[in-house]
């Protein structure tokens, strides 16, 4: 007879986001490569995201109603959930992304007592904000740092700036290097013939076969300086007609949205062109000949490594994140925040120097090499290793 073995029983981690769009994209890949060691169970506001990221990473998903702006009520409600699903699971480890998903998870899990409560910070909204906003922001930034045992900024300027702040006593912080939340898979995102294919057929189902395209991926926010955009590529366009911009994101219709004006002049000029959320941004980024991200505060911009990767040259302001991807002159171009003028004129320079726009792309792809997705994988898993005495 065969001698019975037991199987070893994994210990079990819980990732949480605010919505689940941060699992199937910002952090894709990562849960099922963490499933290996852990027995992960992947927490979210509801959403079809939700039940791809079960099906594709092979983890279990829980359903938990979060919001992105301040609802007292509703997020009281969430809190209770949390607790109640932490006391059923007895996680060894809970990890938080997005601010909303870590305030919640992090008191949570510091109620019923979780040992190892991980929050990483990945661009922080308190930083464009003044007045009262400002300050409760602040409060719940603290707070959810408070009850982590562990905080991971996911560039070296956030990092930089939690501690100036004192926002949390620096024995706290971890850092993987060279940063970012997840890397990038640098096999995925490569302009390979077929892709380049489906860039040039976007292209041509929009006309704009023979302009010097700029693409604009994101949230259509303030925050993400489309405003600014609009007023550099106006006046752009009307000294040369040959320029278009493809618009690769959603209106948000909750914090920080783009005046009535500007999204009229989004919608209705003859360059731009909206093209909505697209699942796969390798095709827009194969069709544009620059990525330009005029941000007022970010992380570490995952949209920023992907043009890299896709050999595309990026225009982006000169804030944290953004400027540890792009160097000036070496991948791209590096203009002031809230300043439509400095964009302009990055802008006009890419369109009017194909020379520029060359060089700037044969350096791209190399220069992001560091960023790699297993590297950055392989520190976070040992780190969860060291957490649990591995």
């Amino acid at each position: 007879m065969e001698k019975y073995v037991a199987k070893p029983v994994k210990p079990k981690l819980i990732r949480v986001v605010t919505f689940p769009i941060s699992f199937r994209y910002l952090l894709r890949g990562q849960l099922r490569f963490m499933a290996d060691s852990f027995d992960l169970l992947a927490v979210s506001a509801p959403g079809p995201e939700l039940r791809e990221t079960e099906a594709d990473e092979r983890v279990r998903t829980q359903e938990l109603l979060l919001t992105r702006k301040i609802t007292p009520f509703q997020d009281l409600i969430a809190l209770v959930r949390m607790m109640t699903l932490f006391w059923r699971e007895r996680p060894d480890i809970v990890h938080s992304h997005t601010p909303k998903a870590g305030l919640i998870a992090m008191l949570a899990a510091w109620i019923v007592r979780v040992p190892n409560r991980v929050h990483t910070v990945a661009g922080m909204p308190l930083m464009v904000t003044s007045g009262i906003k400002r300050q409760v922001l602040l409060l719940t930034e603290r707070l959810t740092y408070a009850c982590a045992t562990h905080v991971i900024p996911n560039s070296h300027g956030l990092r930089e700036y939690i501690v100036s702040e004192k926002l949390v006593w620096p024995k706290k912080i971890r850092f993987f290097e060279p940063g970012s939340s997840n890397g990038i898979d640098l096999a995925h995102y490569h302009r390979v013939p077929a892709i380049q294919s489906e860039g040039d057929s976007l292209r041509e189902s929009l006309l704009i076969q023979s302009r010097f395209v700029f693409l604009f991926a994101g949230r259509i926010v303030r925050d993400k300086g489309v405003e600014e955009m609009v007023a550099a590529f106006i006046r752009l366009y009307a000294e040369n007609p040959r320029v278009a911009w493809v618009v690769a994101g959603d209106f948000d219709h909750g914090l920080n949205q783009i005046s009535e004006t500007t999204r009229h002049i989004l919608e209705s000029h003859p360059a731009i062109y909206l093209i909505g959320f697209v699942k796969d941004i390798r095709t827009a980024l194969a069709a544009c000949d620059v990525l330009v991200l005029p941000s007022f505060r970010e992380g570490l911009p995952q949209v920023l490594l992907q043009a890299c990767a896709m050999d595309r040259p990026c225009i982006t302001t000169d804030i944290m994140g953004c400027n540890e991807v792009v160097h000036p002159e070496e991948n791209g171009l590096i203009v002031q925040p809230q300043d439509a003028e400095s964009l302009y004129n990055s802008m006009k320079r890419m369109t009017d120097d194909p020379l520029l726009v060359e060089r700037l792309s044969q350096n791209a792809r190399h220069s992001i090499d560091g960023y790699d997705q297993q590297k950055l994988w392989a520190q976070v898993l040992g780190f969860y290793r060291s957490l649990i005495g591995q």
